[in-house]
């Protein structure tokens, strides 16, 4: 397959999928009080917990809620709902950057033609 077929987040998982994987060691969290042991590198050990912590928590507002039962059900819906807020951020982050990608190329344009008309004063006038 083309890159040139493949959507932006296709190409980034592609590229950081042929990095060099850094080395990883078993890293133990807590969810709904069951211990797993996870792979981790010693740069992503902080994140691993912060995972954990928001997932564990995530589950136990299903369960205290009294909707859901089973740990299945609570670890699919809590997923579900965690990937929703991630993709409903990067659609928000998306929009920030393009209006102030837009900004940026309107103050851009206003910068090139006050420096051309700075120019063509300078060029008409006679003492400069």
């Amino acid at each position: 397959m083309s890159s040139a077929n493949l959507t932006d987040e296709e190409k980034r998982l592609l590229n950081s999928s042929h990095r060099a994987a850094a080395p990883t060691r078993p890293e133990r969290v807590s969810i709904l009080g069951k211990s797993y042991t996870v792979g981790c590198s010693s740069e992503e050990v902080e994140a691993l917990h912060a995972s954990a912590k928001r997932v564990d928590q995530r589950m136990r507002q299903l369960r205290d809620n009294g909707k859901i039962v089973g740990t299945e059900q609570l670890a699919v819906i809590a997923a579900l709902n965690i990937a929703h807020e991630l993709i409903d951020h990067e659609r928000r982050e998306t929009a920030l950057c393009q209006h102030y990608g837009n900004g940026i190329t309107a103050l851009q344009q206003r910068i090139s033609e006050a420096l051309e008309q700075l120019a063509d004063d300078v060029s008409d006038d006679p003492t400069a």
